[in-house]
């Protein structure tokens, strides 16, 4: 529910002054919100819970980083889509070689 709110009141205040830009930040904030909700919550309910915050440190900050590049890159289209493949091959190569996921 929190994050609900938040994204809702970030929307009416954002939108109006950013447009799409405000809408998709009032997202990522909402998302990040709800995540480390449901982080905090599992871990003091659980006590066999395996994953500490540090597990996910190597994709938040590959998502933030990629997210920042492909803005910057907005025009070159060209330049995005070999980004995406060449991430796509190795996450794909990491997911054969690994035999899951995670």
């Amino acid at each position: 529910v929190g994050a609900t709110v938040c994204n809702l009141i970030l929307n009416y205040l954002l939108i109006p002054v950013m447009g799409n830009m405000g809408a998709a930040l009032t997202s990522l904030f909402s998302y990040i919100l709800l995540f480390l909700f449901h982080h905090f919550s599992v871990g003091k309910g659980a006590s066999d819970y395996l994953y500490g915050f540090k597990f996910y440190i190597w994709g938040i900050v590959s998502v933030a980083l990629c997210t920042a590049l492909f803005y910057l890159l907005e025009g070159f289209w060209i330049v995005r889509w070999v980004i995406a493949f060449v991430v796509g091959v190795f996450l794909l190569r990491k997911i054969i070689v690994q035999k899951t996921l995670f």
